[in-house]
């Protein structure tokens, strides 16, 4: 008598079980640096975006010796009169950033900026020191990545935040962690 079966060539419960379990493990991983990717591609983008309203902002000034103010929503407002000046006006509307100087129209940045993400901002503070002409601007964005070298550090190094929300439509959240001034990128 013959114990031993023959094999008809299938693959056993056990044999698929572990391989479906490795193909589960390997996706998941895989997942992750997807999500962790588009993360930093968002990130990249709002960088970016904040340099070109940097180089927008200081071209601003250097026309006329002053940066935009802020709007209600802490927004790029630049919709103002300068004194003796009845042919000027700017606003970042239709989409660009521009202003009409003796009727010419002057863009600073064909189209507007929006931060990658649905429920999130740029903002921007028109800043001024008490007594003084001197006058700055802060720009913040929201980095999804909060381990991104150049994000807000506290004392200990450790990633933190501005205190300021950078959510849309005075969502609290997120709050902003990524700030650029007339002087670089604030860190602490």
């Amino acid at each position: 008598m013959n114990l031993m079966v023959k094999r008809n060539g299938g693959f056993t419960l056990i044999e698929l079980l572990l391989v479906i379990a490795i193909i589960g493990i390997l996706s998941a991983i895989g997942l992750v640096s997807f999500a962790a990717s588009l993360n930093r591609g968002r990130d990249a983008q709002r960088k970016s975006d904040i340099s070109n309203l940097v180089k927008a902002l200081e071209q601003f000034r250097g026309d006329w010796g002053v940066y935009p103010d802020a709007g209600t929503n802490n927004e790029i407002m630049g919709c103002m009169q300068l004194p003796n000046d009845v042919n000027f006006s700017a606003c970042p509307d239709s989409g660009k950033f521009h202003y009409f100087r003796n009727l010419e129209d002057i863009v600073l940045l064909s189209s507007y900026p929006v931060d990658p993400s649905v429920n999130r901002f740029y903002r921007y503070e028109h800043t001024a020191a008490t007594g003084s002409n001197d006058e700055g601007f802060a720009l913040y964005a929201a980095l999804e990545n909060t381990n991104d070298k150049d994000t807000k550090k506290d004392i200990n190094g450790v990633s933190t935040d501005w205190g300021v929300s950078c959510g849309l439509n005075g969502a609290s959240t997120p709050l902003c962690n990524y700030k650029v001034t007339e002087s670089g990128l604030t860190i602490k």
